[in-house]
């Protein structure tokens, strides 16, 4: 009888652990989704999608079609608290970024970038697509 129930308890144990840990996402697994905002550029405003992929990729979408305007992309890798932007045929050099995830807003600050249209089109506060 008492091997049945430390076997019972071990067993439960197991799966309320296990289901605990498929529960939580590692804070660079949250910035991998869809994120949108209200570009304000001096001349214009339009709205813009921003897509991080679990493949290390990333594209800045024009949801409004704007003159002049056009969409980018490339390649990322993120910790914690700060992603970085790679291989943007549209900017030389990378761009890193501060970011934290909450409530469906993806909130990004400039840390170091020298691509001038960029930091703009990538700071501030986003919203869950």
């Amino acid at each position: 009888m008492k091997g049945i129930l430390f076997f019972g308890v071990i067993l439960c144990s197991i799966i309320v652990l296990t289901q605990c840990k498929s529960d939580t996402q590692e804070p660079a697994d949250l910035l991998v989704d869809e994120w949108q905002k209200l570009y304000e550029a001096t001349d214009t405003s339009f709205h813009v999608k921003l897509t991080f992929r679990d493949d290390g990729t990333f594209s800045w979408d024009m949801i409004d079609v704007v003159p002049g305007h056009t969409n980018s992309g490339g390649e990322y890798t993120a910790t914690n608290s700060e992603f970085t932007l790679i291989n943007d045929p549209d900017c030389d050099g990378e761009g890193v970024y501060g970011y934290a995830v909450a409530n469906d807003q993806l909130t990004v600050t400039k840390i170091s970038d020298d691509c001038d249209p960029r930091s703009p089109a990538f700071t501030g506060v986003w919203e869950k697509y």
